[in-house]
């Protein structure tokens, strides 16, 4: 007698159809194995395989925020931050970095043959996205690293654009709106700037830039 008891093949119905099917053909055998069921998942989730829909694994990226000196890399009286990121799972590191146009704010004028400095200021404050760094911060053994963790890889999408997007766009402040309130403003678009304190003696650090 064919244990699975039901329609003419000797499966079961049920309310997604036929729930078993033969092993052989023609509903000869009297074995049936069960099909599984499939849900049909909206955006962003996926049949965990026991139909039900669960939630898509968010990809991760890391992301840390270091400083180097800013005058003098190895030296940390004055410090100038970062952000190094990874911008997908497994991927190299980047930099994300500012820093003025012009390092010197002074240019030497000689009326009459005598020496007369004369600011001009340190230009636009130019940003960068590279895998050494403006300051080569990614092979500075006097680097230091105050802060990282693992963040949704869309988040570290936005730190980039961020990044591309305030190139050139201000005039860069010396002692404030410099390099450090470029990581601070850039970290706070995402969110982070209160989860992450404030590097050693980072002048700057809270003074935000409007992104374009």
């Amino acid at each position: 007698m064919n244990p699975c008891q039901g329609d003419e093949n000797g499966c079961s119905p049920t309310p997604w159809g036929n729930d078993f099917v033969p092993l052989a053909p023609g509903g000869a055998s009297l074995f049936c194995q069960a099909l599984p069921v499939v849900a049909v998942c909206p955006a962003g989730t996926h049949d965990d395989g026991n139909g039900r829909c669960v939630a898509n694994a968010v990809p991760q990226c890391r992301v840390e925020v270091g400083y180097q000196g800013a005058i003098i890399p190895s030296q940390s009286a004055v410090n100038h931050s970062y952000l190094y990121v990874q911008p997908s799972p497994g991927s190299p590191f980047e930099v994300l970095d500012a820093g003025p146009q012009r390092a010197i704010p002074y240019v030497i004028l000689r009326p009459r043959g005598l020496p007369r400095p004369m600011y001009v200021g340190f230009g636009k404050m130019v940003t960068d996205v590279s895998a050494q760094g403006m300051y080569q911060e990614a092979t500075n053994p006097a680097s230091t690293v105050t802060w990282a963790q693992y963040e949704p890889c869309w988040l570290v999408a936005k730190l980039i654009s961020d990044t591309e997007a305030l190139n050139g766009v201000y005039d860069y402040g010396g002692l404030s709106y410099n390099s450090n309130s470029f990581v601070y403003t850039v970290l706070w678009d995402v969110g982070l700037s209160n989860a992450v304190h404030q590097p050693a003696r980072t002048p700057g650090w809270g003074d935000l830039f409007l992104i374009p």
